[in-house]
């Protein structure tokens, strides 16, 4: 049985035609040959590490095929093709590779090039974890907690939460972390979220640990609300790279006496977050050039800024620019106004863009606006 599945995975993966600058003979020498190319950059070295790591995949190796599957997942080296992406993923996680299973999970979930399936996701996040690959079970546990395909249960993702703590995973212990802090699946404790948190301060360029803990003092609900402390986290989370942790900044300050003191640098932090990629914090940016808040009105801009909102998968940012586009085709005259920006803010989780859909007649966007008020039930939702 396992000959001839993987007979029909080397058919799957012989496509990839290159003429290699040198011949190699086993699976870890081509997987190798591919690495260096691929660190060497540039789209023809892209291309020539493709085609090592299909020879190296052709040769048994689960590395070469993990590094194949990303190669046609991400376009890179090879034209982009999701579904073989996800065939070579999948043969690679059946034969023992623990990321492939994660990244096979994650292909499932964003359902971007292929249909989106939470049931296969959570199998592939499975599989992961039982591999003991800590990212696979943080993801695991985030669906368990979001009700992604499954019932929603914080204790259950608590358990994969845990699970990828004992792995070493990073967001394993944000998550634990989120999860102690809020009281939910587990007996609240904001000491054990807090030492969760420093945990992974305590590595190199963890800017979101100091998030998380800015978040705990930033919280107006808790007994232990600090204003102060929580900016001094989020100034840390900012020098670290983080681009929420520069978001979270610029909005304490505009709290500061509705951040007229502060107009400057609260632009050039949420400069900053966008920078970064964080997509809330384009859309900010958007928000204010479009609004000429504290600078020039500027419909220009804040498109622009939209469009990066929208690429780095903020839904409130593909709505907005969506909105912009329909004026523009409104003022023209033009009767059909193409609504692909409303159709991603739906897609990233916007209830409004949703909304719009669904009045307009869209059935599957009626079923997803249906999926996110399931899901607002327990936690925040993008309703703008």
């Amino acid at each position: 049985m396992i000959v001839c599945i993987l007979a029909a995975f080397m058919v799957n993966v012989n496509a990839i035609d290159i003429d290699l600058p040198q011949e190699c003979r086993y699976g870890e020498e081509c997987f190798g040959l591919g690495q260096e190319y691929a660190e060497k950059g540039g789209a023809d070295n892209d291309a020539i590490a493709a085609g090592y790591y299909r020879k190296a995949c052709n040769r048994e190796h689960s590395g070469g095929c993990l590094k194949l599957g990303l190669a046609y997942a991400e376009g890179k080296g090879v034209e982009r093709n999701v579904t073989k992406a996800s065939r070579i993923l999948d043969d690679a996680c059946f034969f023992g590779h623990g990321e492939a299973c994660s990244h096979l999970g994650e292909l499932y979930e964003e359902g971007d090039g292929i249909d989106r399936n939470y049931i296969k996701a959570r199998v592939s996040y499975a599989s992961a974890c039982e591999k003991d690959n800590g990212f696979g079970c943080t993801r695991l546990g985030l669906l368990y907690l979001e009700g992604k395909g499954v019932e929603r249960n914080a204790s259950r993702a608590s358990h994969y939460f845990e699970k990828g703590v004992q792995l070493g995973n990073a967001s394993a212990f944000m998550e634990l972390a989120k999860l102690y802090a809020d009281g939910r699946g587990v007996d609240q404790n904001v000491s054990e979220a807090i030492r969760l948190y420093l945990n992974v301060c305590n590595g190199p360029g963890y800017g979101e640990a100091f998030l998380g803990t800015g978040l705990i003092f930033w919280d107006k609900s808790r007994p232990e609300y600090n204003p102060e402390e929580a900016k001094v986290n989020f100034e840390y989370a900012c020098r670290q790279k983080s681009g929420e942790g520069c978001r979270m900044l610029a909005l304490a300050l505009e709290e500061e006496s509705g951040g007229e003191k502060n107009a400057t640098r609260i632009n050039s932090l949420y400069e900053e977050a966008c920078r970064l990629k964080d997509g809330k914090g384009c859309t900010e940016l958007g928000m204010r050039y479009a609004e000429g808040k504290d600078t020039k009105k500027d419909p220009d801009q804040a498109k622009r800024y939209y469009r990066k909102a929208c690429e780095l998968k903020d839904g409130r940012g593909c709505l907005e620019l969506g909105r912009l586009e329909s004026k523009a085709a409104a003022d023209t005259g033009r009767k059909t106004i193409k609504n692909e920006y409303i159709r991603k803010a739906c897609r990233y989780g916007n209830i409004r863009g949703c909304t719009l859909l669904c009045d307009s007649g869209d059935m599957e966007a009626c079923a997803d606006l249906g999926t996110l008020y399931l899901q607002s039930a327990g936690g925040e939702q993008d309703t703008a």
